[in-house]
C-alpha cells in the first residue's frame, strides 16, 4: 500500500510543505529554531546581521528565524528535492525577498563563499555507524557520512565572523563526541541547554551555543513534558508564536 503524501505543517505565519522531504518538521528543529530566536532576542540582533541555516530541510528553522527578523538568511541543502522544496516554501512565505536556499554540501559552499555569518545554525545528521535505510534520502538526512561532524566545525571555523554564534541540536551521546572536536578549531561552548522529553527522564538532547569566544559555560535544563504527559510551560511559551495549538 502507497505511503499518502506527507500533509504540510500549518504554522501561525507560515506554511511548510514538506513532501519531498526525508525529514519532516520534527520536534528538534523547532525547539533549535525557537532557542536560536530567543538568545538573538536576548542580544538584539539588527536587519544587517547575516544568518545561515546549514542542512535546511524543509526550511522550518529559516522560516522561524525569518518571522522574527528582518535580516537576510541563507539556507544550504546538499539533497535536491528538499532544496527545491525549501525554495518552494521561501517563496510562498511573506518573507521570500529575504530567503534564499542553495543546493550544494556546506563544505564546497564554505569554500566558494565569500559570505561571513554572525548566525549559523544546524540541525545536523547524526547517526553514526548506524543501521542505513534502503532509501538514500532518508540517510543523508539522518546519517552523517554525508555531514562528518568535523566537515561541519570546519565549515562552521571558515563562515563565522569572529563575535558569532552557531547553534546546534545533538543526541547526548553524539553531542560528546562532538564537543570533543570543538578546540582544534579555536571554538567553544559558550551555554549548553540539556533537553528531557519528560521531566522525571534523562535528557535525550542537548543545543549548544558555540563561538569563537573562550568564556565560562552556561547551563540549563528543559524539559518538553510534564508528568502528567501535558507540555511544559517552558515548552509552549517557547513554540507559542510559532505552533497553533498554544
Amino acid at each position: 500500500m502507497q505511503k499518502k503524501p506527507a500533509k504540510p505543517f500549518i504554522f501561525k505565519e507560515f506554511v511548510v510543505h514538506q513532501e519531498k522531504c526525508s525529514l519532516k518538521v520534527n520536534t528538534d528543529g523547532c525547539l533549535l529554531g525557537a532557542v536560536t530566536v530567543k538568545d538573538l532576542q536576548k542580544n538584539k540582533i539588527d536587519s544587517t546581521t547575516k544568518l545561515l541555516d546549514i542542512g535546511t530541510g524543509t526550511g522550518v528553522i529559516a522560516l522561524m528565524l525569518a518571522q522574527k527578523f528582518e535580516a537576510d538568511i541563507d539556507a544550504v541543502e546538499i539533497d535536491r528535492d528538499s532544496a527545491q522544496q525549501a525554495i518552494t516554501n521561501f517563496e510562498q512565505s511573506k518573507w521570500y525577498e529575504r530567503l534564499n536556499c542553495f543546493h550544494n554540501n556546506i563544505e564546497d559552499y564554505a569554500k566558494e563563499s565569500t559570505n561571513r555569518y554572525e548566525v549559523i545554525v544546524c540541525n545536523p545528521p547524526f547517526f553514526e555507524n548506524a543501521t542505513k535505510s534502503p532509501y538514500v534520502h532518508k540517510n543523508l538526512s539522518k546519517h552523517n557520512d554525508s555531514l562528518p561532524f568535523k566537515t561541519l566545525i570546519k565549515a562552521v571555523e571558515t563562515l563565522l565572523t569572529p563575535k558569532g554564534k552557531f547553534y546546534i541540536i545533538l543526541p547526548t551521546d553524539e553531542a560528546n563526541r562532538f564537543i570533543q572536536l570543538l578546540p582544534k578549531y579555536s571554538l567553544y561552548i559558550n551555554y549548553q541547554l540539556s533537553i528531557k522529553p519528560i521531566s522525571y527522564k534523562k535528557a535525550h538532547r542537548i543545543i549548544l551555543i558555540i563561538s569563537p569566544i573562550n568564556q565560562q559555560l552556561k547551563e540549563d535544563e528543559f524539559s518538553i513534558r510534564n508528568e502528567d504527559s501535558s507540555f511544559s510551560e517552558d515548552y509552549s511559551s517557547l513554540l507559542r508564536d510559532y505552533y497553533i495549538v498554544f
